[in-house]
């Protein structure tokens, strides 16, 4: 059991510590600086927040209402 839990130790530094992570680690860390939306549904799937959206209002959404309501914060107008 120790072995096992020493083993995964070396394969987790191996991979997180290499210069090749960092690098990407760093790049991905630039790129989503430059997003200007970020959703706000959690881990619920885009399809399960449109069904949950328009059983409450008990319409249907254009394209963009719902691009409103998943990334929009309620107080944003």
């Amino acid at each position: 059991m120790r072995m096992q839990l020493v083993k995964r130790n070396e394969i987790f530094y191996d991979r997180y510590a290499s210069v090749q992570f960092k690098e990407r680690s760093n790049k991905n860390a630039i790129n989503r600086s430059h997003l200007t939306y970020n959703h706000k549904g959690g881990s619920k799937s885009f399809r399960a927040q449109e069904e949950e959206i328009e059983a409450k209002t008990e319409e249907q959404l254009s394209a963009i209402d719902y691009f409103e309501a998943v990334h929009k914060a309620p107080n944003m107008t």
